[in-house]
């Protein structure tokens, strides 16, 4: 399995909760930036899985539109920030299965992104 680890994108402090955090005009373009660098090495993606935190959701669409991702999304609660490394792992082949062969993208957070 060939594995892309994303962070979203710098989040306005400006919402009703952490959840709702929206991406800044300067975060999409950090995301946007990223995935021009990107682009080439991500042509082969199978699957791709989003936090369902609003700033994580727009980085994912940024990307994929960059990126010009054709497939489904999966928004699932183990790429939520308060979810370790281990957990995520373990829900991934969970999810894809021990002998999954294809490139994978999560969409994620701090702490976690940086635990893998």
């Amino acid at each position: 399995m060939k594995l892309f680890l994303m962070r979203h994108g710098e989040a306005s402090w400006d919402a009703a909760s952490d959840y709702d955090r929206r991406l800044t005009e300067r975060g999409g373009q950090q995301v946007l930036a990223q995935a021009e660098k990107l682009v080439r090495e991500m042509q082969a993606i199978n699957r791709v899985f989003t936090s369902p935190i609003v700033r994580a959701r727009q980085t994912c669409d940024l990307y994929l539109d960059a990126i010009a991702y054709q497939g489904t999304v999966s928004q699932v609660d183990w790429l939520r920030h308060e979810t370790s490394a281990g957990k995520a792992i373990e829900a991934l082949y969970t999810t894809l299965g021990n002998d999954f062969q294809g490139e994978v993208i999560l969409f994620s957070h701090q702490p976690l992104a940086s635990q893998f």
